[in-house]
């Protein structure tokens, strides 16, 4: 029962997950589907078990260059974010112009880093901090502002510095706001890594992305499914490893 309370959302996951990969084996087969169009989790699974290493080797590239993505993210994120609550003119500047880049597509962005940074990881890793940061960048300023005035005007009392403000009464006030925008940010950032693998391209045994642009083509369906379901895999538990970060 303990186990239950404390793992209560992590199993509800799971076993939707489970549940759904069950249905949808049993509908691929009384249906009698073709597997070109809709292939049973089996043959997704057989597949795979086909080139394991292919596999590995393309999810370990994706993962590295999300990872690096992610970090730099989150560095910067908090960074500019300090500078937005401290300063009235960045805050002009910076909001508007992060609002602006949120609002526009990635995909249309992600050419122009390829020119000017090469095909390489360095592109891919950028389209990913440039999907990422706005919401580490939001949730991050939010949680250093919503300081209960009381405890600001006691700490000035006190003559406490800007610094001393910020390391022991605004940042761990902020800290669920910040793990909040790193839960969305971290997703972000293997979306915007597939999307950096898909427009630069590279070595097909060195993406994830370039490779389900592959089996597109040459209609690998189960590869394709592989590649799509591992990402929905990874995006519903990165929450979960957020938050035991957190709590830690």
């Amino acid at each position: 029962m303990a186990f239950w309370r404390t793992n209560e959302r992590a199993i509800t996951v799971v076993s939707v997950l489970a549940g759904s990969l069950v249905l949808w084996e049993l509908g691929a087969r009384i249906s009698h589907v073709p597997q070109f169009l809709l292939p049973a989790p089996s043959v997704v699974i057989a597949d795979l078990f086909k080139a394991p290493g292919l596999y590995a080797i393309n999810s370990l590239a994706t993962l590295r260059v999300t990872l690096t993505g992610f970090g730099l993210a989150v560095l910067l994120g908090v960074l500019l974010a300090v500078a937005i609550v401290h300063s009235r003119i960045m805050e002009h500047s910076l909001y508007t112009l992060l609002v602006a880049l949120n609002s526009l597509p990635k995909v249309a962005l992600a050419p122009l880093f390829v020119i000017w940074l090469g095909t390489g990881s360095p592109s891919k890793t950028t389209v990913a901090v440039t999907i990422a940061i706005f919401p580490i960048v939001i949730d991050t300023a939010l949680g250093l502002r919503s300081i209960e005035p009381d405890v600001m005007n006691m700490a000035k009392v006190m003559r406490a510095s800007r610094w001393q403000i910020l390391r022991r009464i605004r940042f761990p006030h902020a800290l669920p706001a910040m793990f909040a925008g790193m839960k969305v940010a971290i997703s972000l950032a293997l979306v915007g890594t597939i999307v950096g693998e898909f427009v630069a391209g590279g070595d097909l045994r060195h993406c994830a992305g370039l490779r389900l642009h592959h089996t597109a083509r040459c209609a690998r369906y189960s590869s394709i499914l592989y590649n799509r379901f591992s990402r929905a895999a990874a995006d519903a538990l990165a929450p979960f490893a957020a938050a035991a970060r957190h709590s830690r």
